[in-house]
């Protein structure tokens, strides 16, 4: 408002996040646009990329990024390999494990990272049940299943 108080026109200019400056009338201002999805509003008002393992969608609010985690208790153990990650499909189980996603239904499953024995193998990240390779001397029935078993007769009865 004026020295009389009568408002005052204003005048909204689109701006790059985190542009400063004084108006006409000695007013300071800072123009505060939204992070995109996988920034978070940090120190300084400045939007800056997630931390590994973690993520902030776009719906999100700005405060924080989500821990892998944390993902309403759906993704337990989890990982990320970049920063910046936009979705909590992007978080991944560590190398050593694999994925199992614990319901009928995949896009309802509770998603949680089970150790590899020495029936398997999970030398990298982001290895999932359904993609799982058995280790030598050992078969499971079909894809998809943590059913693996040892092969009867040694690793010579079951060929690669």
């Amino acid at each position: 408002r004026g020295a009389g108080g009568e408002p005052l026109a204003v005048r909204v200019v689109r701006r790059a996040d985190g542009a400063a400056g004084t108006s006409p009338l000695g007013i300071r201002y800072r123009y505060r646009g939204p992070c995109a999805a996988g920034f978070f509003r940090g120190e300084g008002d400045v939007c800056s990329e997630c931390p590994r393992d973690s993520f902030r969608r776009e719906e999100d609010a700005e405060a924080s990024c989500t821990a892998c985690g944390d993902v309403d208790g759906h993704s337990l153990g989890m990982v990320t390999n970049t920063t910046g990650a936009a979705s909590p499909e992007a978080c991944a189980c560590p190398a050593g494990t694999f994925e199992r996603r614990r319901a009928r239904d995949p896009a309802a499953a509770v998603r949680a990272c089970v150790a590899c024995n020495a029936s398997a193998v999970c030398d990298a990240p982001g290895v999932q049940l359904e993609t799982l390779a058995v280790a030598p001397g050992f078969w499971r029935a079909r894809e998809g299943t943590g059913d693996i078993r040892r092969c009867p007769g040694g690793a010579e009865a079951c060929p690669d």
